[in-house]
């Protein structure tokens, strides 16, 4: 492999910058020896095909010929969209993390509170407004969920069902995904920090599978 020809790019989730991404992406880019960027964007302010449409133009202007793609939460959401509405032919594979692709109901919970429903932002209220998220593209995808049920979640209703404390396991389901690895170690906030979910990744970018 000629790892000068290969980058990674890391888009974070919801309430997020590309600051945060930074642990992640030192963790992939030990693993892969590669470069890797952490791609910023306003993830409430701007709407997912607006996000969307600006990750691919930032994919598109990288010198690499092989671009993997891995989204934490929100962030997946963006790269498969961008999948699914863009004519992006580089090679590579992409990993999203605990993104929930078919609708969050945390998220759905929290905008119909008075006051903090705007905090969902522009970006996941476009997501709800549509059917769930299937993926239709040739490379491959694979869905990394964490299964650990700590975490905020509860403040905002009930979690009876399998859940990582803000996303439950099935909202991370994506038809046309290649394959889904379940984490039950982690919850949705340490999966992205935790260098055990990053070289899972890895491993699904290098090899296309976990």
């Amino acid at each position: 492999m000629n790892h000068a020809d290969v980058c990674v790019v890391v888009v974070h989730g919801l309430w997020m910058r590309a600051i945060m991404s930074l642990p992640m992406a030192r963790h992939l880019h030990k693993k892969m020896n590669c470069q890797v960027y952490t791609f910023d964007y306003w993830s409430t302010l701007r709407s997912l095909d607006h996000n969307s449409a600006r990750l691919f133009k930032y994919c598109q202007a990288l010198q690499q010929n092989t671009v993997h793609l891995v989204g934490h939460s929100l962030g997946g959401l963006v790269i498969v969209n961008m999948l699914n509405h863009h004519d992006f032919d580089r090679p590579g594979r992409a990993v999203a993390i605990g993104s929930p692709f078919a609708h969050s109901e945390s998220g759905k919970r929290l905008a119909r509170i008075p006051l903090l429903g705007r905090a969902v932002g522009r970006s996941l209220t476009q997501a709800h407004g549509r059917e769930p998220m299937t993926y239709q593209g040739s490379r491959e995808v694979g869905v990394i969920t964490a299964a650990k049920p700590r975490g905020p979640g509860k403040i905002l209703g009930s979690m009876e069902a399998a859940h990582d404390g803000i996303v439950f396991a099935d909202e991370t389901q994506l038809p046309g995904a290649k394959e889904i690895l379940e984490m039950p170690d982690q919850t949705h906030t340490t999966s992205y920090f935790s260098a055990r979910a990053a070289d899972r990744a890895a491993d699904f970018l290098l090899n296309g599978k976990f």
